[in-house]
Order: C-alpha cells, then sequence, then structure tokens
C-alpha cells in the first residue's frame, strides 16, 4: 500500500462525512484514523472502519485513551489549569505526531521485503522445519493488504495444525529451544517460584523477572503466554519479560498454567488468579508494589489475562491497575466478520479457533449456543464490565481475533472504562514474530509505552 493511496480521516472531516449514507466500501484506499476516547464520534469511528475493513480495505484504527475531540491540536491549558494543560497537550500531541510520522515512513519506503538474513532466528528454524508452510499460497494476491514485510516471512512459518496437539507442541518447543539459545540475562535476575495453587490444585511454576539494580516497590506485570491454551510455556516468554525488565525497570511475573485440552477450564484460569493472588498477598517480599499492579497476555493468555481481571473485580481482593491485551482470543462463539472469513490465514485461523475452544471448554461444552460458558472462560459473554481497570488492546487486520478484539474494546468504552485501542494494518496473527518489520516495531514500542502510562510510571517515551 502506497502512501499515494492512503486516506488519512481526522475526526472533523468524517464527522461531516455521510458515512451513514455509503453502502459499497469495496475498492477504497487504505486508510488511517485516529480518534479520542472522549470524542463523540468514537462509536461511529469504529463502525466506520468495520465497514471498511469488511470490504477488504486496509485500516489502522488508533482510539487514544483519556483526550477529546481536536486533541492533537490543543497544546495550552485555560486558567488555574494551564500547567496541566500544557504537559496533557503536548504529550497526546506528540505520541499522535509520533505514530503518523512512523506510518508515513512505514507507507513511503517499506516497499520490498527485507533480506532472509534479517529475520528472526526462529524462522530460518521453521524453514527447515518438515511442518512448515509449503503448501499455502500466503501471497499478496491472496492477501493483497499484507505487509510487504511479513510477507517475505510467512511461508516460512510452521503450520498451524490444531488438530495434531503432539506436533504442534513439538514444532513450537522446537522453534522456543532455538529463540533461547544464547538468550542474555544481563542486568536481569530471574527467580523460579512455586506458589500454591487455587483449592486443592496442583502448585503452580512462576517465573519473576526483577532489574538487578532494583531500588524500592516495583510495578509489575502478571504475564500470560499464548497458545490457543493448549500449547506454550512460561519460559517462550522470556525475551518479552526481559525487555520489559530492561525497558521500563518492572517486575514481570510469568505464569506457567497447565494446559488443555488435558486441564480444561476452570484450571488454566485459576492458575492464572492463583497467580495473581500470590503476588498480591506476598508483595512486600518480592518487592511490588501492590497498587500497581497489571494483568496483560497474548492471543489465548490475552483471554486469559481478560478472565483474570473480571475475576479480580468481582472477587474484590486484588485491585488489578491495568489490563494489556495482545490480539486477545476472548469470544467461543466464533460469530464475527473477521472470524467467519479468514479460514486459511497464517498461523491462527478458524479451524484452529473452533479446536482451542473446544479443548479449553470440555467435553461438556455444547458449541457456541451454550448458555453455561462462563465469562472467564470467554470475556466477551460479559454483559457488564464496568468497574474494569484502564486497557490497552491491540488486534491484527488479517486475524480471525480481530472484530471480537475491537468490539470488546469498544463495549469497555461504552461502559466507562479508558481505553487505547489499535487495530494494525497489514499484519496477521503472531506476525511480531517477524521482529524486524516496521510494523511489528511499532507495536512493540506503543506496548511498552502503553504499559508504562498505565501503571503511572514517570519516564521518557520509548
Amino acid at each position: 500500500m502506497q502512501f499515494s493511496e492512503t486516506t488519512w480521516v481526522g475526526t472533523r472531516s468524517r464527522r461531516r462525512a455521510p458515512r451513514g449514507r455509503l453502502t459499497d466500501f469495496a475498492g477504497l484506499p487504505g486508510t488511517y484514523i485516529e480518534v479520542g476516547e472522549l470524542d463523540i464520534v468514537r462509536d461511529e469511528s469504529v463502525t466506520f472502519v468495520q465497514c471498511r475493513v469488511k470490504a477488504g480495505v486496509s485500516c489502522e484504527l488508533h482510539i487514544l485513551p483519556g483526550v477529546m475531540h481536536g486533541h492533537d491540536r490543543m497544546t495550552i491549558g485555560i486558567g488555574i489549569g494551564i500547567g496541566i494543560g500544557i504537559g496533557v497537550g503536548i504529550g497526546v500531541s506528540r505520541r499522535t505526531l509520533a505514530t503518523r510520522c512512523r506510518i508515513i515512513i512505514d507507507l513511503k519506503f517499506t516497499t520490498a521485503p527485507p533480506p532472509v538474513g534479517q529475520f528472526a532466528p526462529m524462522f530460518l528454524h521453521a524453514a527447515d522445519d518438515a511442518n512448515h508452510n509449503q503448501g499455502h499460497d500466503w501471497s499478496m494476491p491472496q492477501f493483497p493488504t499484507l505487509d510487504p514485510e511479513l510477507a517475505a516471512a510467512v511461508t516460512m512459518l510452521p503450520e498451524g495444525d490444531f488438530s495434531d496437539l503432539a506436533t504442534s507442541r513439538s514444532t513450537l518447543n522446537g522453534m522456543v529451544d532455538t529463540l533461547l539459545a544464547g538468550l542474555s540475562f544481563d542486568g536481569v535476575r530471574l527467580q523460579e517460584l512455586t506458589v500454591p495453587g487455587s483449592g486443592g490444585d496442583p502448585d503452580i511454576d512462576l517465573r519473576l523477572f526483577t532489574p538487578m539494580d532494583a531500588e524500592g516497590l516495583l510495578p509489575v506485570l502478571l504475564w500470560i503466554h499464548g497458545g490457543g491454551f493448549a500449547v506454550g510455556t512460561a519460559e517462550s516468554c522470556d525475551p518479552y519479560c526481559i525487555d520489559v525488565v530492561r525497558a521500563l525497570g518492572f517486575a514481570v511475573v510469568s505464569v506457567d498454567y497447565r494446559l488443555a485440552p488435558e486441564t480444561p477450564f476452570p484450571g488454566p484460569l485459576d492458575d492464572c488468579y492463583a497467580a495473581l493472588i500470590y503476588i498480591h498477598s506476598h508483595a512486600d517480599e518480592l518487592g511490588i508494589d501492590r497498587d500497581r499492579i497489571a494483568v496483560g497476555g497474548q492471543s489465548a493468555g490475552g483471554g486469559l489475562a481478560a478472565g483474570t481481571t473480571l475475576k479480580a473485580r468481582d472477587e474484590g481482593v486484588v485491585p488489578v491497575a491495568f489490563q494489556l491485551l495482545e490480539i486477545p482470543e476472548l469470544d467461543d462463539r466464533l460469530n464475527t466478520v473477521s472470524m467467519t472469513e479468514f479460514t486459511d490465514t497464517p498461523l491462527w485461523n478458524r479451524p484452529n479457533a473452533i479446536m482451542s475452544w473446544r479443548y479449553y471448554l470440555g467435553e461438556t461444552y455444547a458449541g457456541p449456543e451454550d448458555p453455561d460458558v462462563s465469562i472467564y472462560a470467554a470475556p466477551s459473554r460479559a454483559v457488564d464490565l464496568t468497574n474494569l481497570p484502564p486497557t490497552y488492546l491491540c488486534t491484527m487486520e488479517l486475524d480471525p481475533l480481530r472484530d471480537e478484539g475491537i468490539e470488546y474494546a469498544l463495549r469497555l468504552l461504552q461502559a466507562g472504562v479508558s481505553v487505547e485501542l489499535h487495530s494494525f494494518p497489514g499484519t496477521f496473527h503472531g506476525s511480531g514474530m517477524v521482529a524486524t518489520a516496521e510494523v511489528s516495531k511499532r507495536c512493540v514500542t506503543e506496548s511498552l509505552n502503553a504499559l508504562k502510562r498505565g501503571l503511572r510510571v514517570l519516564a521518557p517515551t520509548l
């Protein structure tokens, strides 16, 4: 997608546009849309994006938390609030301008794939694996909005066949072994903890990462790994946890929860909640600030993070300060447009999602119409989303989980929860594994900045 073919839609022009009268969005140019959380045109902006995306138009949507209509021009305050106005206005305007500039650079200059040597080592390993996707055509014609840098790597990905869990686990473990080989822990201390499970459940293994030179009580991120509820390990997230510690000076606790189908819901969720209870109740000895606890995760881990946060709200024991939901798996009903249409997308698709929910919800699960599915298992089923903590949520354009993530974020906003939502264009589920791609770098930087702001840490923006 070239910059010359991109539409820039601001809140003022969109408010006057006859969006509701337009029914055919096919053939429109790629679009970047940003809107403030407190903007009266917020919800219609999301609808506008959804209409375009459903028509195959590549869109990037960014909802900025805590800001109003015209935020990018608010650089001074008035009267008694002038100091706060200057700080907020300049800070938000800088973030907005930085995002726009990065998008312009991406669109103008990202026109050719990088050399193979620039891919992460795990992809070089995957290319030699017998299970890589030689038989799939994940080319630009099939997915014309796929980012060129990602398109060059997509054929080197391992095939995600969730019906064969043994092979899926073996393939992932091999990739993780390659990724972790020679991983540096410089400046980071790792403690391996074993803590009590919930009720009579088995003990849970936690990995606690802290800065070597830590002083005082630290903000902490409880991180939950992805893997469709059925594959993955806490150790696979060591690189991410180390990056958070180094970049932000936080503590990170990574949970090695039990996997489905051997342990269906509520087992994995109970493990995550028990880990949250433990770090809160042992905050002083762990060097953690119990008032600055974030819960986060990616993919199925994002769904578990959302479920854990819902349970924390309802139980009233741990005051979760922030939730970080990256490409979350939230809804077992599988009825969104993206989930219906993306049957053969890289790494994650509708067939895998069907298997994932069957594994997680167990033998008694009666399907999407099952009225007994817990909101802690499938957070999208929750009717009441009030009194949840501020949230950062990101989705990927070519991800079956895209629409359920966007809808969950919008419902949080409508329930009065402060939310930053970013839907990244040209990306797919797990495309962040192509770490050298510019859009992947944007995702990582923004997520870290959101986490920093969410836990009220005053530090230079990354």
